[in-house]
């Protein structure tokens, strides 16, 4: 994976952002990024209006230097740009979705209409830029995907109140 297209269906960004930091977090992973068009348009509480939203989102899609999209952060609105979205063009030029919270309602449908992959756990807005330090786990299981390989992990209960659980 080379390049990640940056994109924001959700909630607007109202703070400063430092671009240069999240851009050298990607760079030393060896990861170009590209900003989609609307990325910092605001309309009311929103990421610009549905239609900019869709818009970019396709853009995105059919961009051939772009390998993967990654919501910059969450919030609400994602699931009024489901309708407005062209799953079959979406099918023919197929890309991972990473993202987290309200970009879950736009990963459920892009999985569904057309069966690509979308992963859950990332926001540069919220991991990244708002960090002082990104979560060691949360930077291993990017990498990982990143790389197309996977990450298990086993939790043990902090008390026994989960050692006898029986269906």
């Amino acid at each position: 994976m080379k390049t990640i297209g940056v994109f924001n269906p959700s909630s607007a960004v109202y703070d400063a952002v430092d671009l240069k930091k999240l851009e050298a977090f990607f760079e030393n992973k060896g990861i170009r990024l590209i900003y989609s068009e609307h990325l910092w348009e605001k309309n009311r509480f929103l990421c610009g209006t549905d239609e900019q939203r869709a818009s970019d989102i396709m853009s995105l899609f059919c961009n051939d230097d772009v390998d993967a999209l990654m919501a910059f952060r969450g919030g609400c609105g994602a699931g009024r740009v489901l309708d407005l979205l062209d799953y079959d063009l979406i099918k023919k030029h197929k890309k991972t979705v990473i993202g987290f919270s309200d970009t879950t309602a736009l990963q459920l449908a892009l999985w569904a209409k057309t069966g690509i992959p979308c992963l859950s756990g990332f926001l540069p807005k919220f991991d990244v830029l708002n960090a002082d330090k990104v979560n060691p786990l949360v930077e291993k299981s990017l990498d990982l995907t990143l790389a197309g390989e996977s990450l298990s992990a086993s939790i043990t209960p902090m008390n026994g109140a989960c050692k006898n659980i029986e269906g």
